[in-house]
């Protein structure tokens, strides 16, 4: 993965960076239009339907499943659901999940072949914000929802997941004054780090091992 930090984009950079195809993706650290647009977690358009005179919206309040106190408002969270179909070889193609704030809070990148099942079976991915760790980890204090990453093929079978899921989390306000935050995914009771990004003001990225249950924490010590 490569290890940028990047400011957040213009609107100008966005607009290009949001009309970027994601018919062609390429691996973590190329210097491709779609990595630059995960990275500045910008939801993609569909190819052929870009469009560089529709502005892009500001990033709108973060949508909390539980919101802390002190002045959050309780806001609907928007879905972030998906649905594919597997290829004769049961194998995926590319495939971006992004919730549906403006400035999505989770972003979720499938490569070409990452999911394996049965050929042509429909599989549902979902990120869904469930009930975070508490206040604290053994790393850090939870900011934002926790999200289940999941994905589902027909008859309830899951497919299988043969190599890390790239996963980017908006973090809310406030933000470290240092950036010291981690991408934790939960492994039974216990919550673990892995290697994380800080790929803009308020965006972390990171590779999960598996599906499952993932957060943001700030480092102890940087609240």
């Amino acid at each position: 993965m490569s290890r940028v930090r990047l400011r957040r984009a213009t609107t100008a950079v966005m607009a290009l960076c949001a009309c970027a195809c994601s018919h062609s993706p390429r691996k973590l650290g190329q210097q491709s239009p779609g990595s630059v647009a995960r990275l500045a977690g910008v939801q993609l358009c569909k190819p052929n339907q870009c469009n560089l005179a529709e502005p892009v919206p500001p990033d709108e309040p973060y949508r909390y499943l539980s919101p802390p106190p002190g002045g959050a408002v309780a806001r609907k969270l928007r879905s972030a659901r998906v649905v594919i179909v597997l290829d004769d070889a049961g194998r995926n193609s590319a495939t971006y999940l992004n919730s549906e704030e403006a400035g999505p809070q989770i972003s979720v990148y499938f490569s070409t072949g990452c999911l394996t099942g049965a050929p042509r079976a429909r599989v549902t991915i979902s990120a869904t914000a469930v009930a975070s760790p508490g206040r604290e980890t053994a790393d850090g204090h939870v900011v934002g929802n926790a999200y289940r990453v999941s994905a589902v093929a027909d008859l309830g079978v899951a497919p299988s997941v043969t190599t890390p899921v790239e996963v980017q989390l908006r973090v809310p306000p406030p933000i470290s004054a240092n950036g010291r935050y981690l991408v934790e995914v939960q492994n039974g009771p216990e919550w673990t780090a892995v290697p994380t990004v800080v790929a803009g003001t308020d965006v972390v990225q990171a590779n999960l091992p598996r599906l499952g249950a993932v957060v943001a924490v700030v480092q102890l010590g940087n609240r």
